[in-house]
């Protein structure tokens, strides 16, 4: 027997993984830890706060 593909897109994927995440998020009261820039950032997905954790490192 054969099966059909599977067409999976992605962008449509991140979007709505983004947003469940960020609803569970707020709905248990935690942060989300993230890397944005090679910074690693700790949001509040309530309030949109954001603080860096760890710069990115500079080289000369």
């Amino acid at each position: 027997m054969k099966t059909d593909k599977v067409h999976i897109d992605f962008k449509v994927m991140e979007k709505s993984f983004r947003e469940y995440v960020r609803n569970k998020a707020v709905r248990f009261g935690s942060t989300i830890v993230y890397m944005e820039n090679g910074e690693v950032i700790e949001e509040e997905p309530g309030t949109g706060k954001k603080t860096v954790l760890k710069q990115q490192l500079q080289t000369r």
